[in-house]
């Protein structure tokens, strides 16, 4: 139990860095003119990468004996029109649409 809540607080420490310093990160490179092309290509997709990460492990936490079907087709839904460049709204309610016809399908 002991070692469980210290891996927690290690890692809301290390977030902590991080959060610090890419905030700071402008102050400690105000005197660079331009990114390097490998950082300016990069820095868009972190954002979308990180909400990827949550929701993945956010959906497969819980799993138990079984895969949550409906909560992974959900996903496949909004993967599949985001891909397809629909609106942010359309692509939530497919997803919620396709996740919530699964549940009670599924019932």
């Amino acid at each position: 139990m002991q070692t469980e809540i210290e891996s927690v607080w290690l890692v809301v420490a290390i977030t902590t860095i991080v959060t610090f310093a890419c905030k700071n990160s402008g102050l400690w490179f105000r005197d660079v003119n331009t990114l390097p092309t490998a950082i300016s290509r990069t820095l868009p997709l972190l954002a979308p990468a990180l909400l990827a990460a949550i929701v993945v492990s956010g959906t497969f936490a819980t799993m138990r004996s079984q895969l949550p079907l409906a909560e992974v087709a959900g996903i496949l839904v909004a993967a599949l029109a985001n891909w397809r460049r629909a609106p942010l709204l359309l692509t939530m309610l497919l997803a919620s649409a396709c996740t919530a016809g699964l549940r009670y399908l599924l019932k």
